[in-house]
């Protein structure tokens, strides 16, 4: 499967279907370093990029990241953070653009 891999001059989102966390039952597990626009979560770089690339290998399934660079601080940022107290995140939000 493939994932946009978004990265600013200081950090880096993988934009993965909220959906698809809960498929895969981590979606608790995301911290509050990540964000979340409509149904799409932006996990970040550092662990909970980690937690669902580990996730996908544990269920046997292929990732590849396909990179957007910028040199601007990204729109991500402003998202809305991931809450991780709360496991009905986007259920009834509606689908977001990409940050472009």
């Amino acid at each position: 499967m493939k994932f946009s891999y978004y990265m600013d001059p200081g950090h880096g989102w993988v934009k993965v279907p909220m959906s698809l966390l809960r498929e895969l039952g981590i979606e608790s597990r995301i911290t509050g370093y990540s964000h979340r626009r409509g149904d799409q979560a932006y996990l970040e770089e550092d662990c909970d990029a980690m937690t669902f690339l580990n996730a996908m290998e544990t269920h046997g399934r292929e990732v590849e990241l396909e990179g957007h660079t910028s040199d601007r601080e990204s729109v991500i940022r402003g998202y809305e953070p991931w809450d991780p107290s709360s496991t009905t995140q986007g259920a009834d939000a509606a689908t977001s653009p990409s940050p472009g």
